[in-house]
């Protein structure tokens, strides 16, 4: 006669809210490794740099981690990040403290939790913009080097 013994079974939708131990439950993650240069004081989609999520259940939210390696040329600049949410939700902006000087780079992570109410794919698209137009760059350091660490990852959370 066989024996099946384990300490825990979950569902294959995830934990129900309030349970401990999990409720992820489906990950997605996109990076980015190109290099894009912006002047733009309004915001402006950063290309292919999104990733797409349809949630399996109206009543899950969406955890979306970004970073970003942004670096600015000129003088007097704040370079910020947010996420576009299917086209016109957004994020708050995250920014990397203003500078007077020239060449300030940093990496920029925003964390924000989205409850969607839906279970149509959604995209979350990164868009960046500066503070007087200048010069800045996405996936470069100080230095000018590429191949910076860019990604946008996407947790879908039971309800």
């Amino acid at each position: 006669m066989s024996e099946l013994r384990t300490n825990k079974i979950y569902p294959r939708d995830g934990l129900p809210a309030g349970a401990s131990g999990g409720g992820i439950i489906q990950v997605v993650n996109a990076t980015y490794t190109s290099d894009f240069s912006f002047t733009s004081t309004g915001g402006v989609d950063v290309t292919d740099f999104n990733a797409s999520m349809a949630c399996r259940s109206n009543s899950n939210k969406v955890l979306i981690v970004c970073v970003c390696s942004l670096y600015n040329l000129s003088t007097n600049q704040e370079i910020m990040m947010r996420v576009d949410i299917n086209s016109g939700t957004y994020t708050d902006w995250v920014s990397r403290p203003y500078s007077t000087n020239s060449g300030i780079s940093g990496n920029l992570c925003l964390v924000h939790l989205h409850s969607p109410e839906s279970t149509n794919s959604i995209t979350y698209q990164v868009q960046v913009k500066t503070h007087n137009g200048g010069t800045c760059y996405v996936n470069r350091d100080f230095y000018g080097n590429n191949n910076q660490s860019n990604s946008i990852t996407l947790y879908e959370i039971s309800g």
